[in-house]
């Protein structure tokens, strides 16, 4: 992320910590419905027993086109009924194959939960610029080595294989930066080598406080898809289903062990990975898929 995203990201976060203590489970995934995050409200609503693959994509197109009211797609409308299954293959399907894939007895996984920069830096205190557990060199995708915190390793590992498994070709990865916020003093979350940047000319950075929702593009090859970036056209290169498999990595706990920064609605940064647990909860293992 550059030092200038800083500054905005932090005050998303700050924004979601002052909205109070978790509500129930049903009303998460209401929440996530009516704020456009698919992915936490199909994992919702799979953890709270919906399992057909029509149904949740039904539940997020409805949630995407509520002015429709619930009428079911004419056989005219081609573009929608396109648009009706690029949610179930890129969003319905993996997150279903993540939720029952054979794994270690434990409990199942919640509705994914966000942790703020604050609860993170309070968390990772400790390990601020390596100075507690020094930094040590990861080369993911066969790119230059980058340093990153060393129980962050099978987590950046886990991601490694989720974005090749589904056709990302990164063409350059960096992590530790030990440095504060823009206009602040607070650390960014790469001063823990906790926060992974992707791409950043395909995955830009940018302010989009009209624009809840990330823009993905549909193009067929990963360069074409950057081509639309780089018009404006579309705001990452990734695909919903390459993102959808890195937010379905968990913990042993069954908690979202790496959140990405394209979720935003004020800000969109999608080279922008994060590391969503504390230092004792990753240390306690991924769950194996």
């Amino acid at each position: 992320m550059p030092p200038e995203a800083d500054a905005a990201w932090e005050a998303a976060q700050e924004e979601r910590e002052r909205r109070g203590p978790a509500p129930g489970l049903d009303q998460q995934v209401r929440t996530a419905l009516a704020q456009r995050r698919w992915p936490q409200a199909i994992a919702g609503a799979i953890a709270l027993g919906t399992r057909d693959e029509n149904a949740l994509t039904d539940l997020v197109f409805s949630a995407a086109h509520p002015e429709r009211r619930g009428r079911p797609i004419a056989p005219h409308e081609r573009s929608l009924a396109q648009e009706w299954k690029r949610i179930r293959d890129g969003l319905v399907r993996p997150a279903l194959q993540a939720a029952y894939s054979p794994g270690p007895v434990g409990p199942p996984a919640a509705v994914p939960v966000v942790r703020s920069t604050t609860w993170l830096r309070r968390a990772w205190a400790e390990h601020l610029g390596g100075k507690t557990v020094p930094m040590v060199p990861l080369r993911l995708f066969g790119l230059p080595a980058t340093p990153v915190h060393p129980y962050t390793v099978d987590a950046w590992r886990a991601l490694e294989r989720a974005l090749t498994a589904t056709g990302y070709r990164p063409r350059s990865v960096w992590n530790f930066n030990n440095r504060s916020i823009t206009g602040g003093s607070a650390p960014s979350l790469h001063a823990y080598g906790i926060a992974t940047d992707i791409d950043p000319p395909c995955n830009p950075y940018r302010v989009t406080p009209d624009q809840p929702l990330v823009r993905f593009s549909t193009q067929p090859t990963q360069e074409q898809r950057c081509a639309e970036v780089r018009a404006r056209l579309a705001d990452t290169a990734f695909i919903p289903r390459q993102v959808a498999v890195v937010e379905a990595i968990t913990t042993v706990d069954g908690l979202q062990a790496i959140t990405w920064g394209g979720r935003w609605r004020s800000v969109k940064d999608a080279m922008h990975f994060q590391i969503n647990v504390s230092p004792e909860e990753l240390r306690r293992g991924l769950r194996l898929r």
